[in-house]
């Protein structure tokens, strides 16, 4: 008969055994999906009248939202509503963590950061998330290690060699491991809602998943290896080893972490959990220093001076020299140096680059294979990519060319909508139109499109902890929104159309809460503080 200390022993495996075993939720219990007709009154309202087929597609998207979001089946392992974000039934961590920072526009009002609780509910007990699940919650069975091997690729049949002996025998398959975007995507939510209860809820999901991620897929170099990286027909999978958009995403996630830690902690200090506490504070400083030095590691191996660009790596770790997308998730992700972002800022402008008509394609164009209707990942735009190279661009002091890049974007996207009626899985880079192929249908497209108009055509970024709300204008003509959500509250913002760049900028602000608005426009800048309405002049 087993000891006492046995049986306990056995009782914490089967725990740490259990599926979502970190996320205390547990069952369904959302509030019913609200009516589109209803709420559409409530929602966030943008003004741009230079581009009304901007606003009309955002509203396109929102009503396409409505019709996506989801109950979870009953008996599934879902617990949450969500967004389908239109990847063949299947919740795909991409598309769904792209949607976030959209939803959450209106995060008291539909399912937004939420729906991600149904990736922490089919977590494994050593912290894996597989990107994809079905909707019955479960992982997308290709990328189920049923046959208890080491790390392998399904698609592929390559076991991957880590050069190390201590990783074990992942739950997943190679496959299943791209785009650990869940930390990204609730580090936005919280600089738009301020929500500290749910960083506390998710935070320890979150850090078991990176750990996961550094348990099985770190290699002994100190770079987290790669197979395919979801990009299914790209020239890059010929000599593919060590992503860099795998490794700079690592990067981003240990950031973000490093970011919440703080507000991890002090919420469970607030709750009389000083150890926990104190374990999120060291990890939150272990994750930062984590983030610096692989970052280092990629500037090392993965920058190219010659070209100005960073590479995936071959197996054997030489450079490969196939230019994709994925170098771009260095902006984002803070890797890249002042200027190595310069120079990558060039390759977004460059015709023969990235900078085709419709940005910012998967493929270089002067790449051998680049497929000006799209080809799938030989060239086609894909909105989650977009919006991480706007991001990016923003993040690193160009943000005129980001404002460009979001814009030429979003008026293909409307273009194509208002033609098809349709938002699509990704785009054609040398016309508007729908890649070939493209799936059509995929909300998260027009979520991300959605996005881009309000934080690129109006101007608004949110910092919820702070109060405090950025709006840089970069028109001329009259803009705005009403009904602007943040922190809990609302805001009605409204320009002045003006004649001339130089003019006065002349805004109206309405709050219902106390907010410091940071306002930029043509090399000008004021801080202000507003509660109630407010009439501001920018000399």
């Amino acid at each position: 008969m087993p000891s006492l200390d046995q049986q306990q022993d056995q009782e914490n495996r089967t725990a740490a055994d259990a599926r979502g075993a970190f996320f205390a939720k547990r069952g369904y219990r959302d509030k019913p999906i609200p009516d589109w007709a209803p709420t559409r009154l409530r929602l966030p309202a943008p003004s741009l009248p230079e581009r009304p087929a901007l606003v009309a597609a955002y509203w396109h998207a929102w009503e396409a939202a409505f019709e996506g979001f989801r109950r979870p089946p009953s008996g599934s392992g879902l617990v949450s509503n969500y967004l389908d974000p239109g990847c063949e039934g299947r919740l795909s961590m991409l598309a769904m963590a792209s949607a976030v920072p959209f939803l959450d526009l209106a995060h008291d009002l539909v399912p937004g950061v939420q729906g991600l609780d149904n990736f922490y509910s089919a977590q494994h007990g050593d912290g894996e998330i597989a990107r994809d699940l079905e909707p019955d919650g479960s992982d997308h069975e290709p990328w189920v290690n049923r046959e208890g091997r080491p790390l392998f690729s399904r698609r592929t049949g390559r076991t991957v060699d880590l050069g190390r002996d201590d990783a074990g025998v992942p739950s997943l398959t190679l496959d299943g491991c791209a785009h650990p975007l869940l930390a990204w995507a609730e580090r936005e939510s919280y600089r738009q809602t301020g929500d500290a209860g749910r960083v506390a809820e998710v935070w320890e999901p979150l850090v078991q998943f990176h750990r996961a991620w550094r348990a099985r897929l770190r290699h002994a170099n100190g770079l987290y290896v790669s197979d395919w990286a979801a990009m299914e027909n790209s020239p890059r999978n010929a000599a593919l080893g060590f992503g860099v958009d795998t490794n700079a995403e690592v990067v981003l996630a240990a950031r973000c972490l490093a970011e919440l830690a703080p507000v991890a902690a002090r919420e469970a200090e607030n709750a009389g959990m000083r150890a926990q506490g104190m374990a999120a504070r060291r990890a939150g400083a272990e994750l930062a220093a984590e983030a610096e030095a692989l970052g280092a590691l990629i500037r090392e191996r993965m920058w190219d001076e010659e070209t100005g660009f960073f590479y995936d790596l071959r197996p054997d770790g030489s450079r490969a020299t196939v230019p994709t997308v994925a170098a771009f998730w260095t902006l984002v992700a803070g890797v890249a140096s002042p200027a190595q972002a310069a120079r990558l800022a060039a390759w977004v402008e460059d015709p023969e680059g990235f900078g085709r008509t419709v940005p910012v394609p998967t493929l270089a164009a002067r790449a051998a294979g680049f497929d000006g209707r799209g080809g799938y990942f030989r060239g086609g735009v894909f909105p989650p990519f977009v919006l991480m190279a706007v991001r990016g661009l923003g993040d690193t002091g160009h943000g005129e060319l980001a404002h460009r890049v979001a814009l030429r974007f979003c008026d293909a996207v409307a273009e194509v909508a208002q033609r098809t009626g349709a938002f699509w899985e990704n785009y054609a880079p040398d016309e508007a139109a729908p890649g070939r192929p493209a799936r059509p249908d995929v909300i998260g497209s027009g979520a991300v499109a959605g996005l881009l108009l309000l934080e690129q055509g109006v101007g608004l970024r949110a910092n919820a902890p702070l109060r405090e709300l950025r709006w840089t204008i970069r028109t001329t003509g009259a803009c705005g929104c009403e009904r602007y959500w943040f922190a809990g509250g609302r805001l009605d913002l409204a320009a002045e159309e003006r004649r001339r760049p130089e003019d006065a900028v002349r805004v109206t602000v309405t709050s219902d809460k106390p907010i410091t608005l940071r306002l930029r426009a043509e090399g000008r800048e004021a801080a202000v503080r507003v509660v109630g309405r407010r009439e501001i002049t920018l000399p």
